[in-house]
């Protein structure tokens, strides 16, 4: 699907002819959002020369929260060095003379199957309503457990940009060598730092504004740059309902909700259930997972189940092993693969997140 604004009939009748897809053209980019709710996720966005640059940032980041996979191309009668720097770091993916429309047409076509060819990574993310659940520990054995197939390179990203604690449970060091996959807003890049050899880390940002960039508006380009150079991406979050997270949660293909078996914890949870319903959030994609499951606290995985309203995916059992593999900064996925906590969440990501058609009723075997 080719969806253009900012266009006259005639240029976009002959942008389409040229791209070989038939034009829808709209009156404004409030209606082009809205076209994009239905539309497929190999959806092509052109954004003529009457298009202010101004509009250009914000309506990239709604576009890529309601269709990551979409192409947007931004047409310009001339274009200088810093206009197109400006648009690529609101994640344009192309900027393209409009006095050739037929060449632009054709580059519009070139980069739509250069996008259906090399396809877009799953995001995962692991979101918890209240501290001390074990979010980041579930979140960094999620992503262990994902990069032990041979076949699929995972990011791990830290996106509680400023209390994370990523780096200090896995003893990392935040490099602050930029690295031009992930250009986040493009004033203060993220960097990657290895930890396996399929899994890389993009850890919390030490520069001094780096989070309040990231936060302003660099989160979508660097999630979009994330998924397009791995196969899957598991992302760490905060506790609260900040705009990285929302960012997050609206572009995630999972969404793991962590909890333990205490009322608060589960009200908590419950609370943000009914947050995500408003937010129209799709409810077969979340996988409620009961971390230190079996800790003897009064409440029943029946009790667990009625409090929520909703089916439990998975439950990680106790152990003292988790607190010696934190601070021995090794996770209990690579220390002790065979352990009990290990095989809980290996069989959660395999049963849930390998496979995009798993079902929300709970893993065989489980509790």
């Amino acid at each position: 699907m080719l969806i253009a604004c900012g266009l006259h009939v005639a240029d976009a009748d002959a942008l389409g002819s040229s791209a070989g897809e038939a034009v829808t053209l709209v009156d404004d980019l409030a209606s082009l959002v809205s076209r994009l709710r239905t539309a497929p996720e190999a959806a092509l966005l052109v954004l003529g020369p009457d298009v202010p640059g101004a509009q250009v940032p914000r309506f990239s980041s709604l576009a890529r929260a309601t269709c990551p996979d979409a192409v947007i191309v931004l047409l310009r009668h001339q274009v200088n060095r810093l206009e197109r720097r400006a648009a690529l770091q609101a994640d344009v993916d192309a900027v393209l003379l409009s006095g050739d429309i037929g060449a632009a047409g054709r580059d519009c076509r070139d980069l739509l199957a250069a996008r259906a060819e090399c396809g877009r990574g799953r995001l995962v993310t692991v979101f918890a309503a209240k501290g001390g659940c074990g979010k980041t520990t579930i979140a960094i054995n999620l992503a262990v457990a994902l990069a032990q197939d041979p076949d699929c390179r995972v990011a791990l990203v830290d996106l509680d940009l400023r209390t994370g604690d990523v780096a200090a449970t896995l003893g990392l060091t935040p490099s602050t060598v930029p690295d031009p996959r992930v250009a986040g807003d493009g004033r203060v890049p993220p960097s990657i730092t290895p930890l396996l050899p399929r899994l890389d880390c993009v850890l919390a940002p030490v520069r001094p504004g780096a989070a309040e960039g990231l936060e302003a508006d660099g989160v979508d380009a660097l999630l979009s740059a994330l998924t397009r150079s791995y196969d899957v991406v598991v992302v760490d979050t905060a506790v609260t309902f900040t705009r990285p997270v929302v960012s997050a949660l609206d572009r995630s293909d999972s969404t793991v909700l962590v909890t333990t078996p205490e009322r608060p914890a589960l009200q908590s949870l419950r609370r943000t259930l009914d947050t995500l319903d408003l937010l129209g959030h799709r409810r077969d994609s979340r996988h409620v997972v009961i971390n230190r499951s079996d800790s003897g606290l009064g409440l029943t995985a029946e009790d667990v189940e009625r409090l929520l309203r909703t089916p439990i995916a998975a439950h990680v059992p106790s152990s003292r092993d988790v607190a010696t593999s934190i601070n021995t900064r090794t996770p209990l996925m690579v220390s002790s693969p065979d352990h009990p906590v290990s095989s809980a969440i290996r069989d959660f990501a395999l049963a849930r997140l390998v496979s995009p058609t798993a079902a929300s009723g709970p893993i065989p075997g489980a509790r």
